[in-house]
């Protein structure tokens, strides 16, 4: 039976050198995969431990195989990301307050395989003793309960992964907080958790996706942008090694951390914008100039 080995470094999870956290909800035994960041700019780096990278991180990494005795290596392929979950922070071991209470992130079913998506990550196969690769980054798809509320001159509007909502302005009291569970009639759009998120690194650092990008062109104000509560996802891989005793399967892990700086930058962008003003068209056909 071959053994996975890397360019960079593999092991057997859990790393004794990694810090220690809560693992018990983790599966087990399984290969972590630890990325190489393409060198930028960004100051968003590999982690102190060197084991995981951030959304919108560019990276690129091999995997291949070890014979064992006289064994020859046919082929190794990579399939995945396949799905995810949770890693950081974990249920019930969260003190944290997010913007509105208690901290709840709940498991989503757009994680599962089937619905799971994450399409800026590539993998290609390794024939003989040439490696697989994964090269790519990740999005902030399924980091899905970020949320971003402005206002027009007639409504208040929300836009999260569940898609676009309004309630009319006058119907909220003046001189008072808005009361953000008002915002509920829903707006058709094509806003939905596969359009929700940039799909450029640029896009990420600036303007939103191509989809709530319009919205945002010509608002009056920022009321809230609120950041995923998520810190950190686990994303799952297959890889099978072909060798001339048989075909041996794998399974595999990487990390992947929110980069809170990329929701931090478009945030600057967007109340940049204040002071444009704009009405609402509730028929869904976007917005109309004042």
């Amino acid at each position: 039976m071959p053994i996975i080995t890397e360019t960079v470094s593999t092991g057997i999870f859990p790393l004794s050198s990694t810090p220690k956290r809560n693992f018990e909800l983790f599966p087990q035994g399984l290969i972590e995969l630890f990325p190489i960041a393409t060198p930028t700019d960004d100051e968003i780096q590999l982690s102190p431990e060197g084991n995981f990278i951030s959304t919108y991180q560019a990276f690129s990494m091999q995997v291949s195989a070890t014979p064992v005795g006289d064994e020859k290596i046919l082929s190794t392929t990579v399939v995945g990301p396949k799905y995810c979950i949770l890693e950081d922070p974990l249920p019930g071991a969260d003190t944290t307050r997010s913007l509105d209470g208690v901290l709840d992130i709940k498991v989503s079913p757009f994680w599962a395989p089937g619905l799971f998506l994450e399409p800026l990550v590539k993998t290609f196969p390794g024939s003989g003793v040439s490696p697989a690769t994964i090269s790519g980054y990740f999005t902030e798809r399924n980091f899905y309960d970020r949320e971003i509320v402005v206002k027009y001159i007639n409504a208040v509007t929300k836009f999260n992964s569940n898609g676009f909502f309004w309630a009319p302005l006058d119907s909220f009291p003046k001189d008072l907080p808005f009361d953000l569970e008002k915002i509920t009639i829903p707006l058709p759009s094509s806003v939905n958790i596969n359009t929700f998120y940039p799909l450029s690194i640029a896009a990420a650092y600036t303007t939103e996706s191509e989809t709530i990008e319009p919205y945002l062109k010509t608002i009056g104000q920022v009321i809230r942008y609120k950041p995923s509560d998520i810190k950190k996802l686990r994303f799952f891989f297959d890889i099978t090694v072909t060798s001339d005793k048989g075909i041996f399967p794998f399974t595999a892990h990487l990390t992947v951390q929110n980069n809170q700086k990329a929701a931090e930058s478009r945030l600057k962008f967007a109340m940049s914008r204040r002071g444009k003003k704009a009405v609402l068209n509730t028929s869904g056909d976007n917005f109309e100039e004042e």
